[in-house]
């Protein structure tokens, strides 16, 4: 549980910072740890400020690709099919058997693997992400061409 605490106030820092400065957030929400033991308060979490500066710029690389991401589903009229996830997690689930080499795996077994996969939140949305980079680029790839041109060095240096 701390952990994901972590995670939601880094989002929260990582906001702060785009806004502004950087600044100790007043909020009122506790959390408990994993044991149940334990009270954290989210000001307490949030002096993680070196970590912050250290994967902001990553972080907001892989926003900006979420939002141009969503735009183009929406834009292109993308959707994402139960078969699709089904056909990504059956992907997923013999990389697993794969990598401990297990090539030739009975399709009952990466079946019900991939029913496993999909009852975890987390993998779901690992999952429906990839399958959005897929169909996005797939969509992309379709409305746009290469014409091969050739240029002088000095055009080129210029791009």
């Amino acid at each position: 549980m701390k952990r994901i605490c972590k995670q939601l106030v880094g989002v929260a820092a990582f906001l702060a910072l785009i806004i502004g400065s950087f600044a100790p957030l007043k909020v009122s929400a506790y959390y408990l740890d994993e044991g149940g033991r334990s009270w954290y308060s989210v000001s307490e979490l949030l002096d993680y400020k070196e970590e912050v500066d250290k994967e902001f710029d990553s972080f907001l690389e892989d926003f900006r690709w979420q939002l141009v991401r969503g735009y183009l589903m929406k834009k292109l009229d993308l959707k994402i099919e139960d078969k699709d996830m089904v056909d990504a997690a059956k992907a997923y689930a013999s990389y697993q058997y794969a990598m401990y080499g297990m090539g030739n795996v009975p399709e009952q077994f990466i079946t019900d693997a991939a029913m496993n996969i999909l009852k975890d939140e987390r993998q779901i949305r690992n999952i429906e992400e990839s399958v959005e980079n897929e169909k996005v680029v797939a969509a992309v790839k379709n409305l746009i061409s290469f014409q091969n041109k050739k240029i002088s060095e000095e055009k080129f240096r210029a791009l």
